[in-house]
């Protein structure tokens, strides 16, 4: 009898220790974060604004700078003849030297391979697939200036669209937030809201 006395806190050490274990690593499972690499729809558009460069300004004063932005486009499902846009928020194309319909863009898949040239409106990505550009756009006279990138593409054989907004501040305050959270509009079926 002394054995099986001597062999019950042996055996409750290693059920708490069995116990402990399989809850660290329930809790490694559960409370891990989650990365969000995927699409959050058919199409989604993420921009960020990365700096504004003040240039010289007009001969008539008025400041002048670019934006340099980061465009961020993910899909659930392959797409194809992903196209960009770039606008004012009342849908007047952004003046752009070469225009954003002529203009090659650099797409980055991933961190580690070079990025490949496509003219815009050729770009294809695989299914959960994302690649990422930079955009300088010319910004001109002191305000926060609202700049507006829609991406278009072919999903499914179905015209879908994404949208976002990032704010650029050039020559005046910027009560805006800390970091710039830009707004994402997710795709839309058949192209319009």
């Amino acid at each position: 009898m002394s054995t099986c006395e001597g062999s019950r806190p042996a055996t409750r050490r290693v059920w708490l220790v069995s116990g402990l274990v399989f809850a660290l690593l329930l809790a490694g499972v559960v409370l891990r974060p989650a990365l969000a690499t995927e699409a959050f729809g058919r199409l989604h558009l993420e921009v960020r604004l990365l700096e504004v460069s003040r240039g010289a300004d007009s001969a008539a004063g008025v400041p002048a700078g670019t934006a340099r932005i980061e465009i961020l486009v993910r899909s659930l499902d392959p797409a194809e003849g992903l196209s960009l846009r770039i606008e004012h928020p009342d849908g007047a194309e952004w003046a752009m030297d070469p225009p954003m319909a002529g203009r090659v863009l650099s797409w980055a898949r991933r961190p580690t391979e070079p990025p490949a040239e496509f003219p815009n409106g050729s770009f294809s990505l695989e299914a959960r697939g994302h690649a990422a550009t930079y955009v300088e756009v010319p910004l001109e006279g002191a305000a926060i200036h609202e700049i507006l990138v829609e991406a278009t593409g072919q999903v499914g054989g179905e015209s879908v669209r994404a949208g976002a907004m990032v704010e650029a501040p050039l020559g005046v305050e910027w009560p805006g937030r800390l970091d710039n959270d830009a707004i994402q509009f997710d795709a839309v079926e058949g192209g319009q809201p």
